[in-house]
């Protein structure tokens, strides 16, 4: 059942989640699950159903991480969006996508693909090609992420969402928290900021130049 019409927040069981934060997460999922109800139905229905905690903890233990709580509040929300290009910077990875996509760049690393490559990026994050405390949230076929940062720089947050290429790096943070972010995704598609296409994916149109995770302006 869609979390739009379920009614009720999603309560994981296992490690406590702040209410507080599992409120918003739910709250901004609630919207964007109306959004698409009434503009894009197609993507609703292939919308990830809710994973559960033993599946949460199950992805945890695999990646060898402790998630943020608004992470987990996500996935026991929607455990991705299986094909649905919903965020600008691809896919919002499953569970199993975001260990099958994490593994792939701890090989690379194990391999010393990135040996003494250093980035350039905007705000806290560490100059590093990848870094193994950083976690793959969306993809966009191509090896670009929005990735979750378990170990920022200094003046960072934990559980801040970066922008990444698989040719450059980290480029910039994409916001404070996923929280933060699902609330901004709902705000921009209520505004008419994105346009689903073909039933197939969310466009963001825009005429400016935008990072991976942005979202541009509504139309006017």
């Amino acid at each position: 059942m869609p979390a739009e019409a379920s009614g009720a927040a999603p309560t994981p069981a296992g490690r406590p989640i702040d209410p507080r934060v599992a409120a918003s997460v739910t709250a901004s999922w609630g919207r964007i699950d109306r959004w698409l109800a009434e503009n894009a139905r197609p993507l609703l229905d292939k919308m990830g159903k809710p994973a559960t905690a033993a599946a949460i903890s199950a992805a945890e233990a695999a990646l060898g991480v402790d998630l943020p709580d608004d992470v987990r509040a996500s996935y026991a929300v929607h455990d991705g969006s299986d094909a649905v290009g919903l965020f600008p910077s691809g896919d919002y990875l499953s569970l199993d996508g975001m260990l099958h996509q994490y593994q792939v760049w701890k090989r690379l690393v194990g391999e010393g693909a990135f040996a003494g490559r250093v980035s350039e990026p905007r705000g806290p994050i560490r100059p590093v090609h990848y870094d193994l405390r950083w976690v793959p949230l969306t993809h966009n076929g191509g090896g670009d992420h929005t990735l979750i940062d378990l170990a920022p720089a200094d003046g960072g947050k934990v559980g801040q969402l970066i922008d990444f290429s698989h040719e450059t790096g980290p480029e910039g943070v994409a916001a404070d928290s996923l929280a933060e972010y699902l609330s901004r995704l709902a705000d921009a598609l209520e505004a008419g900021a994105g346009e689903c296409v073909h039933d197939e994916f969310i466009d963001w149109p825009s005429d400016e130049p935008l990072s991976r995770s942005a979202f541009p302006n509504p139309k006017k």
